[in-house]
């Protein structure tokens, strides 16, 4: 099965690609968060039969939502509107765009590889909580801020 993962920014959005089978991830594209967005993603969706997408949920180091929350409680709204038969789970993105960045660092990386890459540690922070067995329950949304 393949989950995408998504780190929503206010220019750009970095998507990310796991394989529940090999329990990898790995960085697909960032889009421009713009217009096209929606359909662009409609569009990786079928390309990978996806449903479930793991989106980034910003916070504080505190744990209080940051400036960002709000923003991309929103965006996840028209998504979960665009797309209803997908399933949606947040999960915490503290710190990945600074390891996105140390990841990255020694390499010719353009800036939005970060968003990207970051979008590949949210997705491996949910697979690593995630049971490795066939037939899995895809996590617990109970802590899901969205209805």
């Amino acid at each position: 099965m393949i989950v995408l993962g998504l780190d929503l920014g206010d220019r750009r959005i970095g998507v990310a690609v796991a394989d529940l089978d090999t329990r990898t991830a790995r960085p697909l594209v960032t889009l421009s968060n713009n217009r096209a967005f929606l359909n662009e993603l409609t569009k990786l969706q079928r390309e990978h039969n996806v449903q479930t997408i793991v989106i980034g949920w910003p916070t504080h180091i505190t744990g209080q939502p940051s400036a960002q929350t709000k923003q991309v409680q929103n965006l996840s709204e028209r998504i979960r509107c665009h797309l209803p038969e997908v399933e949606l789970i947040f999960e915490d993105e503290r710190m990945t765009s600074k390891l996105a960045a140390t990841r990255l660092r020694g390499t010719a990386y353009r800036k939005g590889d970060i968003d990207a890459v970051s979008a590949q540690l949210i997705l491996e922070g949910w697979l690593s909580h995630q049971p490795s067995h066939p037939g899995r329950d895809l996590g617990d949304n109970s802590k899901n801020p969205l209805p």
